[in-house]
């Protein structure tokens, strides 16, 4: 056998072997199938005594961007070397290990990646593998320092120690088949969570004396804390017919009884929060003693008890409050009759005698530029996306289990709630605009300024891809005027029609650039100054903040 199929590995040799050379050809025919698996690629064991301590050569991992040399020890965390490098696929490489003492040598091509000193393992024989891959091997040869030959062929694989419960390596390739086509005609259900009540009789809960698991104390029984009420709520079991302890449901009823208003005061600031910017209490998850104090108290509980009266719909809560003249307002100052400085004590957001203007979140003005270019993948469910990243951003990681996207697809386009989220690779785009961490919750956003937030929008090669896309449908659509091109751009970007300062400023635009790039490529001249306007369009404070 001169291939081996995905997930092997075989040791081979003698195991008193101490110093010697490997030489051998390998070819990389192709990884899996499967999406996102990162490591595939080719390996090497030498100075092995079994299939857990061993020096281990590793080419074209990590999305095949590096080589790596681990050292294997048991259960013990590996030591592990990586320099940058790739394998291309159906290509042969000669590859050359030298061990001598504790120094060890490793070429492919005559290049030597791997000049080290190391002495964990001192003997052992080698071994050859792949991950996620399937590779094939020719040309075995080990010679010994004193330039013996100690092998001059691959061996039988039945004579070799591999992993128990592996197949014959001719039939590991249908098996894979046939798990895919039988995961293939699996039924696709719904996933639903739930909670399993486990009868009538409650568990036992005891108080913890000094909060010591090993001391417990006297049993507690339900109840609500004191200062969240003004009597008792009373826990009782159901009718015997019922097998549940009813003690959740005792729960909800008092969470939404007319006596206790504190959920409808949260849910509707909450809301109020959402569409506003900041809600009535500034500390939405704290409305106790040493949170904020509600800037309208009579405002939040009338819309806590509308809240309830609608029979707590939250669409009916969206409506009223969208729907009102306080969100309708415009966000633009206007002065006063009275001083100056009292019209500024008047044009606070937080009195709302004007609409305050508040950024989009980080996701939907991404969201935003894939609308307004005409990329937004709307499909909806299935598994997340893993849009591009720069590599530098992906190296940074640990793990680095992110794909090098070179050219993103309408598969990276979908909306930014399906953006795969890793807590140590997290998108720049999205970090830049304020968007949380998953470590923690996040009762409110922050909104910051800073100028890698203009750099973002200005320099980002998905910004510049988006404005080449937008132009260019903008362009099939109607043709070449420029009046039709600006008016076409205001409206899928700004979602109006330009003033006329506005049209006659961007078409003197459209004719600088224009010109400029016609220096340079005169074919592509008209395209590239509307791709120009279109990446301002997405700089513009109107296309980022809601008014």
């Amino acid at each position: 056998q001169d291939r081996l199929t995905t997930n092997v590995r075989m040791i081979f040799g003698d195991p008193e072997w101490k110093d010697y050379t490997v030489e051998v050809e390998f070819q990389k025919t192709g990884g899996t199938k499967e999406p996102f698996q990162y490591d595939a690629g080719v390996s090497l064991m030498f100075r092995a005594t079994n299939l857990n301590e061993f020096y281990w050569l590793r080419l074209g991992v990590s999305d095949n961007r590096e080589h790596s040399l681990e050292v294997c020890d048991g259960g013990a965390a590996p030591i592990t070397r990586k320099v940058p490098g790739s394998l291309q696929d159906n290509r042969w490489y000669q590859l050359r290990v030298s061990v001598v003492a504790e120094s060890m040598r490793i070429h492919v091509d005559d290049r030597l990646l791997f000049d080290l000193k190391h002495s964990r393992h001192r003997k052992g024989g080698i071994g050859i593998g792949n991950w996620l891959a399937t590779t094939r091997w020719r040309n075995l040869k080990v010679q010994g320092s004193d330039g013996s030959i100690l092998m001059g062929q691959l061996p039988d694989p039945s004579s070799a120690i591999s992993p128990k419960n592996v197949p014959d390596f001719a039939t590991i390739d249908e098996l894979n088949q046939q798990i895919r086509n039988l995961e293939s005609k699996k039924a696709r259900l719904p996933i639903a969570r739930s909670i399993a009540d486990n009868g009538r009789d409650p568990r036992e809960t005891r108080l913890f004396l000094r909060g010591d698991h090993r001391t417990p104390g006297p049993v507690v029984q339900p109840a609500v804390p004191a200062t969240l009420t003004t009597r008792p709520v009373a826990f009782n079991p159901l009718a015997s017919s019922i097998a549940s302890t009813g003690r959740r449901l005792a729960l909800a009823d008092w969470l939404t009884s007319a006596e206790n208003p504190l959920v409808a005061r949260v849910m509707v600031n909450r809301i109020w929060q959402y569409h506003f910017g900041r809600g009535l209490v500034d500390t939405p998850s704290n409305f106790g003693l040493r949170g904020s104090k509600a800037s309208h108290p009579k405002l939040l509980d009338w819309l806590a008890s509308e809240f309830v009266r609608s029979g707590w719909s939250i669409k009916h809560m969206h409506r009223l409050m969208m729907t009102s003249s306080v969100y309708r307002q415009s966000g633009v100052s206007f002065q006063l009759a009275k001083t100056r400085k009292a019209a500024s004590s008047k044009l606070t957001p937080r009195l709302l005698s004007r609409f305050p203007k508040r950024r989009l979140e980080a996701e939907l003005i991404r969201d935003r530029i894939l609308a307004a270019s005409g990329s937004l993948n709307r499909s909806m469910h299935g598994p997340g996306v893993r849009p591009r990243i720069h590599p530098s951003v992906i190296e940074t990681s640990t793990t680095r289990k992110w794909p090098t996207i070179e050219t993103e697809t309408p598969e990276h386009w979908r909306r930014s709630v399906y953006i795969f989220v890793r807590r140590s690779v997290l998108m720049p785009m999205l970090e830049a605009f304020d968007s949380p961490t998953t470590t923690q919750s996040c009762e409110r956003r922050l909104t910051t300024t800073v100028a890698t937030q203009a750099l973002q929008l200005m320099n980002d090669a998905f910004t510049n891809e988006q404005a080449t896309i937008m132009a260019r449908r903008v362009a099939n659509l109607v043709g070449s005027d420029f009046d039709k091109q600006i008016e076409q751009i205001y409206w899928r970007s700004l979602s109006r029609k330009p003033t006329t300062d506005e049209q006659n400023d961007s078409r003197e635009f459209l004719e600088q650039q224009r010109s400029y790039h016609g220096k340079r490529n005169s074919k592509q001249a008209g395209v590239l100054a509307l791709t120009d306007l279109c990446h301002v369009m997405f700089n513009l404070n109107e296309f980022v903040y809601v008014d």
